[in-house]
């Protein structure tokens, strides 16, 4: 038994190509959509980015310390620093003179 080839059904009305207004206009909303989509993502990556800047700024405020306290932090730091390395001399310098 040899199957017979199917006659061509006529497309549903909902399955009619588009002639080429329509094409183009589907087109249209279709990039409208995206724009639309595209442009609420934009606008909350960058109220997200001003909300992160602002936290930055507020942190940094909080960390700043005026510039005669970090002036000073500095000469003790310093102090401290040219100790450690004249402690670390003097020792040198005993054992050299005691090798001799």
């Amino acid at each position: 038994m040899v199957a017979e080839p199917a006659e061509p059904q006529p497309s549903p009305a909902h399955h009619r190509p588009f002639d080429s207004e329509q094409y183009r206009q589907a087109l249209v909303r279709d990039g409208d959509r995206r724009r639309q989509e595209w442009q609420t993502r934009y606008r909350q990556h960058q109220h997200q980015y001003h909300q992160d800047q602002r936290q930055r700024q507020a942190q940094a405020k909080s960390r700043w310390i005026p510039s005669e306290q970090y002036r000073q932090a500095l000469v003790r730091d310093g102090d401290r620093r040219f100790a450690e390395w004249h402690q670390a001399f003097l020792e040198h310098q005993r054992k050299f003179q005691q090798s001799r």
